[in-house]
């Protein structure tokens, strides 16, 4: 009983101190990235400080050490849903909000609008890993609702931007990319 007690112990010890050394380290580093990285880790900063005072150590390391890789340059994709976890009535919305993000980065919008692409990712990391915590509703709610205007503000962008697709002739293209669900024909 007491060896369970210590090891428990040691593990939440140990959870808690890499995110705080992560968490702190993140807050130490300059960023070698361009505008989008540089912002894109600043979110994740700000989320894994939020997760970290609501008690939720895991999330907070796991969001630090992306803000860590985004700050170094490197290519950071937010968390996908996986079959069999529990998102507690957000899957269906987590599925079509993450094909929304990646539609928005075909666009190059990260490019476009840095700040904002950066923090519509983020919202999108906000949103996942507080339905698969079962962090409040209305904790999760505000995510998930922040994350859609957001997406709609990018999408309103892009549509009155000059160089859009929209404002392409059609049959110019000489080849395209087309996206089915997965199994779907």
């Amino acid at each position: 009983m007491i060896k369970q007690f210590y090891s428990l112990l040691f593990v939440i010890c140990t959870l808690a101190a890499c995110s705080n050394g992560s968490l702190q380290q993140l807050r130490n580093t300059k960023s070698e990235g361009d505008a989008f990285h540089t912002a894109l880790s600043m979110q994740y900063l700000e989320l894994a400080e939020e997760e970290q005072k609501e008690g939720r150590t895991a999330n907070a390391t796991l969001l630090a050490d992306k803000g860590l890789r985004s700050a170094e340059g490197k290519m950071v994709l937010a968390k996908s849903v996986r079959d069999g976890a529990d998102y507690h009535d957000h899957k269906a919305g987590l599925i079509e909000g993450r094909r929304a993000l990646d539609a928005l980065y075909l666009t190059n919008v990260q490019t476009t609008h840095p700040k904002e692409a950066a923090e519509a990712q983020v919202l999108y990391e906000c949103w996942i890993v507080r339905a698969s915590a079962n962090a409040p509703a209305d904790r999760t709610k505000q995510c998930e609702r922040k994350f859609g205007n957001r997406v709609q503000w990018l999408r309103d962008e892009l549509q009155h931007a000059p160089d859009t697709a929209s404002s392409a002739k059609i049959g110019t293209a000489s080849s395209y990319l087309v996206f089915f669900d997965w199994d779907k024909a």
